[in-house]
């Protein structure tokens, strides 16, 4: 096949490949996300410490920690949603509190707990003071005076911090999580589309004979022809060349209707296209612009006047009578969304 002299064209197709290789590189970024989450667990799960050590110490909250369970939790108090539970556990030394899902519970539910201590893990955080508040009444209640504990010594009993069993990532993990599955599902959407509009790009220039080529080529070259970069597009005395996307060879003589088409976003003008329908009916995006600046619109004004003084006998503007006309003309009625 022969090969194109121009520089915009060959800027376009490097430009796809380097496209390909950047949504291969966001996936590896994606996936480094979540293998750093998995490194940051495994030290943190290292590093994990009893809950006893960890109320005696000056840093405890947001901590990985364990505690071998000897006895039968009590529950005392349970989320809004009802589900998850705050319990009074003990590891047949020191009293401690924990928030667990009912699956958790179930676990913890054994006879012989007192004989075979149940380890569970979680993350600490501070007991709040209506939980504190609920912990005191719920272990004060039915016992003597003399027995029950004072509001002013319940962190001589319980600590201050808590065991939340339904944490399982640190702060950084879960956003390295988050982050990587964001990253790597835009780079795989994005490799795909990429790939696609490769494919397209190399199947239309597969199917240009060497005159075609050539004459293009030569067009292209001209000092008459005009290359608009941030829009994809090249401008030549007898064709629109647009490498955005799928990609396009239009010839001037072939559009019929060419109309303008604004998109918004509460109310706000967000973006603009060219619209084109050649004469076998179908409909082509020409150039877009986003965040419309004055720049922007001078360049969108001189493509869309360029592209209405190239043929004289093309129907101008989104109208009843436009679109009435090209019914007639060319067949089937648009609907709007192909329209669009």
């Amino acid at each position: 096949m022969m090969e194109f002299r121009n520089e915009s064209m060959k800027k376009a197709i490097k430009r796809k490949n380097r496209d390909l290789l950047i949504c291969i590189l966001v996936v590896i970024i994606g996936i480094a996300c979540f293998f750093a989450s998995g490194e940051i667990d495994k030290k943190v799960d290292s590093e994990k410490q009893d809950m006893n050590t960890l109320i005696l110490s000056a840093e405890k909250e947001n901590k990985k920690a364990y505690v071998s369970v000897a006895e039968i939790p009590f529950a005392f108090a349970e989320d809004n949603d009802g589900i998850n539970r705050y319990y009074i556990i003990t590891d047949g030394q020191y009293l401690y509190i924990t928030y667990m899902a009912p699956s958790k519970f179930e676990e913890l539910n054994k006879e012989d707990i007192s004989q075979n201590p149940i380890q569970i893990e979680g993350i600490t955080k501070l007991i709040p003071s209506d939980i504190k508040s609920y912990a005191l009444d719920a272990y004060n209640e039915g016992l003597e005076e003399e027995y029950q504990i004072a509001e002013e010594d319940f962190e001589n009993y319980f600590g201050d911090i808590y065991l939340d069993t339904t944490s399982e990532y640190t702060e950084m993990s879960s956003i390295l999580v988050l982050a990587g599955l964001t990253i790597a599902l835009i780079g795989i959407i994005s490799f795909f589309i990429v790939l696609a509009q490769k494919l397209i790009f190399s199947s239309t220039l597969k199917k240009m004979d060497a005159d075609e080529i050539e004459k293009l080529d030569d067009e292209m070259n001209d000092p008459s022809a005009f290359y608009y970069e941030k829009a994809d597009l090249c401008l030549t005395n007898n064709f629109v060349v647009n490498f955005g996307g799928k990609f396009k060879i239009l010839e001037y003589k072939d559009i019929v209707w060419i109309y303008v088409l604004e998109r918004r976003t509460n109310g706000i003008k967000t973006s603009k296209s060219i619209k084109a329908m050649t004469k076998d009916g179908k409909v082509h995006t020409i150039a877009t612009i986003e965040f419309i600046t004055k720049a922007k619109k001078e360049t969108f004004d001189e493509i869309w006047n360029t592209i209405c003084s190239k043929n004289p006998n093309v129907a101008v503007g989104y109208t009843k009578e436009n679109i009435k006309q090209m019914k007639e003309l060319y067949g089937k009625k648009k609907n709007k969304k192909e329209l669009l």
